[in-house]
């Protein structure tokens, strides 16, 4: 937790304040809504190796030659299904031990191992909760709200990127999402209301009381 704690420090800006940070939780390799099309990568991947077995062994039987070579071969072979099966681990171990997220009064952010996306407060308005049960939820942010519940661990773990610029994007599997929205809505007013007040101290006028 302190080298989770040392990343988000790290990429907090001079003078942003942090209103709320969490990270996925129970995180499973199949998932909910991709567990349908996780098990059919597996089918076609488990067909594609047996198939490359069928027709490497008895090459390897013919020639004797079940050394170095062949081992070789068919890890050439079975690199796009070997990374077919590997990949929704690869997932789960990015979202459940890699991944952080926050709210500040500028910004929401998604940190990951090696890179940090993130929207500004203003174009993150467009917002909703999809309840998963256990009080966890996720919370879809600008471009993601709406997407298919099958989408939502691909954009969890990218982000919607339009011309280098995120515009969507995917709190998963949060504890108390309603909260959570609640402190981003909170956070965008607080935004908008320093916003008002410095305009009226720049133009030399105070914002009447409401």
């Amino acid at each position: 937790m302190m080298k989770g704690n040392e990343r988000l420090k790290g990429a907090l800006r001079e003078g942003e304040e942090l209103k709320w940070s969490g990270s996925p939780k129970d995180i499973s390799v199949l998932g909910t809504a991709s567990k349908g099309k996780i098990m059919l990568l597996w089918i076609v991947a488990a067909a594609w190796i047996a198939a490359s077995l069928l027709y490497c062994m008895p090459k390897m039987i013919e020639t004797g030659d079940t050394g170095a070579h062949m081992i070789i071969v068919m890890l050439l072979i079975d690199c796009i299904p070997l990374l077919m099966i590997s990949m929704p681990f690869a997932d789960r171990r990015i979202l459940g031990q890699e991944t952080i997220y926050a709210i500040t009064n500028c910004r929401v952010m998604v940190l990951y191992k090696e890179r940090t996306i993130s929207m500004p407060l203003d174009q993150a308005r467009n917002a909703e909760v999809r309840m998963r049960g256990n009080n966890l939820g996720s919370i879809l942010i600008g471009d993601a709200a709406g997407k298919s519940e099958s989408s939502l661990r691909s954009i969890a773990l990218k982000g919607i990127d339009r011309k280098n610029t995120i515009t969507g994007m995917v709190l998963y599997h949060v504890d108390d999402p309603q909260k959570v929205l609640g402190i981003l809505k909170n956070s965008q007013g607080g935004r908008k209301q320093s916003s008002s007040l410095n305009t009226g101290a720049a133009s030399g006028q105070i914002p009447a009381a409401s």
